[in-house]
């Protein structure tokens, strides 16, 4: 005789609870960084740097959680458009659902119109324009000010493209050396496109590579904190571009769940399948240490406490 599943302990108003901790830090990571760019006020700013497309796509992707996101976007959008690259935000997208690259529509018609930014032409959709009272402004608009702007920093300075952006990397993992396949999976540009600007840098001094293959990259972190005028440490890459993409894919997951699950089994067993193609999220974030591998089993508190890692990590690393 077959014995029927256990009831889960793993509730389905335990999972919803994980991903509102998850929603609300990811919201509260979003608004540090716009407070660090000067789009945004009340909030804390953010100490490691700011990805200003990820910024972008992530405000896309919760304004309908925290409806002021578009108001600061907007505003900040008037002045910083021509800060952000409209080939990586394009390349980006594409880890983003369907919604998100559809808003992008909207951020193409204000950069079009109200920044009169035509790069944007080519990802401008028809969108009805906003009525008087979105029109007006709320914030200060773009700030360089803050360490976490560094991206936006080297931009204004150097260009918007792939040689502000490898520097940016670079400069975050302060010396530690990268290869190529990671710094174009953290700039978001072709790897072609990465080499070129990597030997140029590196003719002209600001980037080191190792002599022997396969190449590595980094840069003097004390020599450009002095270039810089900074006061301490670089602000540090955080990835994320990947974890606000993983975080927004394990938010739409609890919500396309039955409001009833079989068991703890069942619901490990689907939730282990739901990270796989992410794995390495968790590891290049550091929110699982080095040499310590995903759950491999189908337990639902495995994958809970990994989940609750990601929370307090986003807490604790904007």
């Amino acid at each position: 005789r077959k014995r029927s599943p256990k009831p889960s302990s793993m509730s389905s108003a335990k999972l919803a609870k994980l991903a509102a901790d998850v929603r609300d830090a990811l919201v509260a990571v979003l608004w540090r960084q716009w407070a660090a760019v000067g789009g945004g006020a009340g909030a804390t700013a953010a100490l490691a740097q700011v990805d200003p497309e990820a910024l972008i796509l992530g405000s896309l992707a919760l304004d309908h959680v925290e409806r002021r996101f578009w108001v600061v976007m907007r505003d900040w959008l008037r002045e910083g458009s021509g800060l952000l690259s409209v080939q990586r935000m394009g390349n980006l997208s594409g880890r983003f659902d369907e919604t998100v690259r559809q808003g992008l529509g909207r951020v193409a018609w204000v950069a079009v119109h109200d920044a009169k930014d035509a790069r944007w032409r080519g990802l401008a959709k028809r969108v009805e324009p906003p009525g008087p009272e979105e029109s007006k402004r709320r914030s200060a608009g773009v700030s360089l000010d803050q360490p976490a702007a560094l991206v936006l920093r080297l931009r204004s300075a150097f260009g918007v493209g792939v040689k502000a952006d490898v520097l940016s990397f670079l400069l975050g993992r302060r010396e530690e050396a990268a290869r190529i396949a990671l710094i174009t999976r953290a700039t978001g540009y072709t790897q072609p496109s990465v080499f070129r600007a990597l030997r140029e840098l590196v003719a002209a001094r600001f980037v080191l590579a190792s002599r022997s293959p396969p190449a590595e990259y980094w840069v003097r972190t004390p020599r450009w904190r002095s270039f810089l005028g900074l006061k301490g440490q670089v602000p540090p890459w955080r990835y994320w571009t990947e974890v606000t993409a993983y975080s927004l894919r394990f938010l739409e997951w609890v919500e396309s769940r039955p409001a009833q699950h079989a068991s703890d089994y069942a619901l490990g067993v689907l939730w282990r399948r739901q990270v796989e193609g992410d794995e390495s999220v968790f590891a290049l974030t550091g929110i699982l240490p080095k040499r310590e591998p995903l759950p491999d089993s189908a337990d639902a508190q495995e994958w809970t406490r990994l989940h609750e890692r990601l929370a307090a990590w986003l807490r604790a690393k904007a």
